[in-house]
């Protein structure tokens, strides 16, 4: 944001309106590498932890897809989870599988 309100006065053409511009693309370059570099030992300096992701039961590879390796992974989900998305109704499954 900083650096499109510099443009304004650089598209007036005010003077020292350039310098306006390197001044605030300096400041949020500079911003953003502190930031970017300080972030992750900040966390680990305040112990803060992404939650764990549980091990798929299974893997499976797609095959016929081109580009990137596509997967298709099974978790078991626990009985009092519900879906945010879709209806049991939707999903289609077989009669084995109890859905």
């Amino acid at each position: 944001m900083p650096i499109v309100l510099s443009l304004f006065p650089l598209l007036r053409g005010l003077p020292e309106s350039g310098l306006i511009f390197r001044i605030a693309f300096a400041v949020v370059l500079a911003s953003l590498l502190l930031q970017g570099t300080t972030v992750a030992p900040a966390a680990r300096l305040a112990r803060v932890l992404r939650p764990g992701f549980p091990e798929p039961l299974a893997r499976s590879r797609l095959r016929g897809t081109h580009g990137p390796t596509l997967e298709v992974m099974q978790f078991r989900v626990a009985p009092t989870r519900r879906s945010r998305t879709y209806a049991p109704i939707s999903w289609n499954c077989p009669p084995s599988a109890g859905c």
